[in-house]
Parts: structure tokens; sequence; C-alpha cells
């Protein structure tokens, strides 16, 4: 079951992405906030393609889908203060331990960092050191990375949802005129009317 393997570890990264920011009520109304603002502009732009006759109330459907999104994504950006926390635990390590690698401070991060998803612990501890750089500030950068990186998927997810919202919104929309007697100038005389017309 490689497939449910794997959406299990995505949705395990995501749960830990909001306990990594420490501030859920702040994800969770940051969230909703720029949910609405995205709404709004699918809105704006399905209403330019089709014109009138466009129904709000179907962005119902993808509010869901963009308020996860907009959630973990603001959880992430929450989530970069940890990055510097990591680089002082391990600049710590350092100067009592002279021979530290990337897989030493990855174990001390899991140790005591233990709400940071293991993926990005994971991607931390196949990092190589680069010259001149210490390990404090590798391990840092390479969860700034990670996180950068979730940030941009939650924000393609969103677009993508975007889309989707557009193309339903448009699909959906109707002609928005309704004909009426009278419009574009023809009227219908009553009978009576064509009769005393047809005496003269």
């Amino acid at each position: 079951m490689p497939q449910w393997h794997t959406l299990k570890n995505h949705l395990h990264t995501d749960l830990a992405m909001l306990t990594l920011a420490g501030h859920i009520f702040g994800c969770i109304f940051w969230g909703f906030i720029i949910a609405l603002i995205l709404c709004a502009i699918t809105f704006l732009i399905a209403q330019g393609l089709k014109g009138n006759g466009v129904r709000p109330v179907l962005l119902i459907v993808i509010l869901p889908f963009l308020l996860w999104q907009t959630v973990l994504g603001t959880g992430a950006i929450y989530a970069r203060s940890y990055a510097s926390d990591v680089e002082e635990l391990i600049e710590s390590i350092e100067s009592h331990t002279e021979n530290i690698d990337m897989k030493d401070a990855a174990r001390e991060v899991q140790q005591h960092f233990p709400q940071i998803p293991e993926k990005f612990i994971e991607v931390m501890a196949s990092e190589n050191v680069k010259s001149g750089i210490s390990v404090a500030k590798e391990a840092a950068s390479s969860i700034r990375h990670s996180l950068s990186v979730y940030t941009l998927k939650r924000a393609g997810y969103a677009l993508i949802f975007m889309a989707a919202g557009v193309i339903l919104l448009v699909r959906t929309a109707g002609s928005g005129r309704r004909n009426s007697p009278g419009r574009h100038g023809h009227h219908k005389a009553p009978p009576r009317q064509r009769y005393l017309d047809d005496l003269d």
C-alpha cells in the first residue's frame, strides 16, 4: 500500500505543521481571512470572464479546500521561528563537542523538537555542510528551506483550487438576462387596440 503510506505521511506532516506553529488559533484566523480574500479574487476573475450570472454561493464548495491550504501555509510561516531555536541548540552542542555532523544535529533536533515533522528532519540529516558554514547554520538553513518549499506547495495547491473555482463559476453561470415585454422596442398591442386600428 505505497500510495496510502505516502498519503498518511503527508497528512502527518500537515497535522504536525499546526503543532509546530504553536499558534493554532492565529493560523486558523489568518488562514480564514486569506481564504476569503482568495475566494473574492476567484469570484472577480469568474465575473470578468463570464459577466453577469455568476453565483458567488458556489464558492462554498472550494472554501474548505482553500482554507486547509491557507491555514497550513500560515502555520509554515509561523514555524520559521523554530529555525533560530534549532541554530541556538546546535551551536550550544558544537561549543562542547568538536565533531558533529548533520546526522548528529538531526538526532538532537528530533529529541528536543519532537513537534518538527520527521520529513524535515530526514532532509536535514541528508544535507552536506558547505565549506565555511557551521553545522548549526546549515541545520537552520535546512529547516528554513524545507518550510519555504512546503509553503510554496500550499500556495500552488491554493492556485489550483482557485482555477477549479473559476471554472465551476463560469460553467454554472446563467446568462444574467431576462426577457421582458417592451425590451428592444418591441411592444405587442392588445387585441382591442388592434381591432380599432383595423377599422381606421
